[in-house]
């Protein structure tokens, strides 16, 4: 099986451009606090973002330009002995390129007091406010990469709300099986079955609870249960997920399936407003979201079957 989109990535910073801190304040001290403080945004993304760990980082472009192109290839075929003899030629390679457009501009900007300023300086409310800005990012992107992924399984027809037996008391194990199967079991031109090992589950926070202490509870179980995530329940991915979408308890698909290419020039430089006694503190950002492979993601709600 031959899928670009299926491998284990992290986060690169280099989706991100930075600027030059200058005009911070008349000294290079502050300069230099800024370019710390913009460092540790993007630290503070990759540390937090359980989507971003799970994102696809080979997408070809910059996305300084606006957009960027990945590749999905199709699985190729095996026909008989002398088939590519008698037509005079093999089968054409089949690539699918998806082509995901930085169309959503954002911006966080916060305007500081002269008072404030006196006050604190304004290396110290960039170091106040940057942790915070990288959150609010942060959220915001796992917000719409998750929506993203519910669309694409709406628009796939693959809602795969999963039931347990009326008057019961569900078994999260199980549930949680028969949520990873609907992604394992896939098959068509492009896809011939996915390996645990590809598979990622984001549930929301209580169902992951549930989960969490039923495993705990199980002396046999030789895995670990983290705060966050289930580093490999069968081999699969479990992680608890904040953002997931209204009516959502799970969003199942494979490490790579979520685009998501972002583009940020940092913090302004923190200057004084024209005509004004204030300082601005501020974050723009440019991204796109987009599903590489509808026929990999189900979404979905557990819920107890009519009596």
């Amino acid at each position: 099986m031959i899928l670009d989109i299926f491998q284990d990535i992290e986060f690169k910073t280099k989706r991100f451009a930075r600027t030059d801190a200058t005009g911070v304040v008349d000294s290079a001290t502050a300069a230099a606090k800024l370019s710390e403080i913009y460092g540790n945004v993007v630290e503070t993304y990759q540390k937090k973002s359980g989507v971003a760990r799970v994102k696809n980082a080979n997408g070809s472009g910059d996305p300084s330009y606006g957009s960027m192109v990945f590749s999905r290839f199709a699985n190729a075929s095996v026909n008989d002995y002398g088939t590519a003899r008698t037509a005079g030629k093999g089968d054409a390679l089949q690539d699918d390129q998806i082509t995901v457009n930085l169309d959503q501009d954002k911006e966080i900007v916060e305007e500081l007091e002269m008072f404030d300023v006196k006050m604190h300086g304004v290396a110290n409310l960039i170091q106040k406010r940057g942790p915070n800005h990288a959150l609010r990012m942060m959220a915001h992107l796992d917000r719409a990469a998750l929506t993203a992924a519910k669309t694409a399984a709406a628009a796939e027809g693959n809602n795969a709300d999963i039931t347990y037996a009326n008057g019961t008391t569900p078994d999260y194990l199980d549930l949680l099986e028969e949520t990873i199967l609907k992604v394992e079991t896939v098959e068509n031109d492009y896809v011939d079955g996915v390996d645990r090992s590809m598979i990622v589950v984001f549930l929301r926070p209580g169902i992951f609870s549930k989960i969490k202490k039923q495993l705990d509870s199980v002396f046999a179980y030789n895995g670990s249960t983290e705060l966050i995530e289930v580093p490999g329940y069968h081999e699969v991915q479990i992680i608890s997920e904040h953002y997931l979408p209204a009516d959502t308890d799970f969003i199942a698909t494979t490490v790579g399936n979520i685009a998501q290419p972002v583009y940020s020039d940092g913090y302004t430089d923190g200057g004084r407003i024209k005509l004004s006694n204030a300082y601005e503190v501020s974050l723009f950002f440019k991204y796109g979201a987009d599903i590489l492979a509808p026929d990999l993601v189900f979404e979905g709600e557990y819920a107890e079957a009519a009596a």
